[in-house]
């Protein structure tokens, strides 16, 4: 069961959103990702509850348009 009281590792969200860390903490900096919680002086985490909050509020990216990006189009 998942705990949405805890913690991703900024591994597990690079995994979970398919971002890279250099898209994360752009992202972060612009101001447009989660806030990040330091656990120690080189480790941060992301709360697990605002990550998925995050994704619900992206836009799914249609079909057809993925298709188009495919064909170079």
């Amino acid at each position: 069961m998942l705990n949405a009281n805890g913690i991703y590792t900024l591994r597990q969200v690079c995994e979970l959103t398919s971002l890279s860390k250099s898209t994360i903490f752009r992202l972060r900096k612009d101001g447009k990702f989660v806030a990040a919680v330091r656990l120690t002086n080189g480790r941060i985490g992301f709360p697990i509850a605002e990550i998925h909050r995050w994704l619900a509020a992206r836009p799914a990216e249609q079909p057809e348009r993925r298709a188009r990006n495919r064909d170079g189009q």
